[in-house]
């Protein structure tokens, strides 16, 4: 099945000395801190030199090194973490555990997930499109328990892409010495710009035997040209915190 790459790149222009905008703010910031400890401050030389150290440090921190996501990101990750510990909003949570791939509700209801990695609907003929949504809609009216499906954004995963093209160019002598650099390329685009995916959740409760629901969903899924995964424990856990998470900040 043939991987996409979002064309959402976001463009970031050079304004001067090769810095973009956001780069310039923080040198304006840091670079007259740094100029009044040493110039203008009578200190002891130790004590300059550990304040230009620290707040050097940060200004490259800042400027190169998006020291200001990293923060970001840690500060989300904090508040993810006492979302464990919140003991009042756990109770009005209906999730007893999650074990074996399975949501156990405090009624004692199970529900599995599947993970679609979804196809770029816009880009097909017309004659695909009308066949797509004709066979989407069988799938669902074939089904004879609920399902509830689940849009979600997500940081860009590209290593079942490069895994895809570098058995394709594993034993082309042309391109496969480009594949490294082209892979690098990719990898620090996604990673500077924070380039987000889409990814659907199909979540199932369980009506008769869940394992064999979860059969005939990707089985019917596959043949729609959709490519699923059923859902772990550790992801699940993941999934739940962000979606809970996000419903707390709301």
């Amino acid at each position: 099945m043939a991987y996409e790459i979002p064309q959402q790149l976001e463009y970031k222009e050079k304004i001067m000395f090769g810095f973009n905008f956001k780069q310039l703010a923080y040198l304006f910031i840091f670079t007259p801190i740094l100029f009044v400890i040493f110039f203008k401050t009578t200190w002891h030389n130790g004590i300059k030199i550990s304040l230009m150290s620290i707040f050097g440090g940060l200004g490259i921190g800042f400027i190169f090194l998006e020291l200001d996501k990293h923060i970001t990101n840690w500060f989300y990750w904090f508040k993810s973490k006492r979302l464990e510990l919140d003991h009042k909003l756990a109770s009005f949570i209906p999730i007893k555990e999650v074990s074996n791939g399975l949501i156990v509700t405090k009624d004692n209801r199970k529900l599995a997930i599947i993970r679609i990695t979804p196809i770029n609907f816009s880009i097909k003929p017309e004659e695909s499109k009308g066949a797509i949504s004709i066979a989407f809609q069988k799938f669902l009216n074939s089904l004879d328990f609920p399902i509830q499906i689940i849009m979600n954004t997500e940081h860009l995963d590209l290593k079942d892409y490069f895994s895809e093209v570098e058995k394709k160019i594993k034993d082309s002598k042309q391109f496969g010495h480009l594949f490294e650099g082209y892979k690098k390329h990719l990898e620090s685009i996604t990673k500077e710009k924070d380039v987000m995916n889409r990814v659907f959740y199909l979540i199932l409760t369980e009506r008769t035997d869940i394992n064999i629901q979860l059969q005939i969903c990707q089985t019917k899924l596959s043949n729609i040209g959709l490519k699923s995964v059923r859902v772990g424990d550790k992801e699940i856990k993941e999934l739940l915190r962000r979606f809970f998470l996000a419903r707390r900040e709301n």
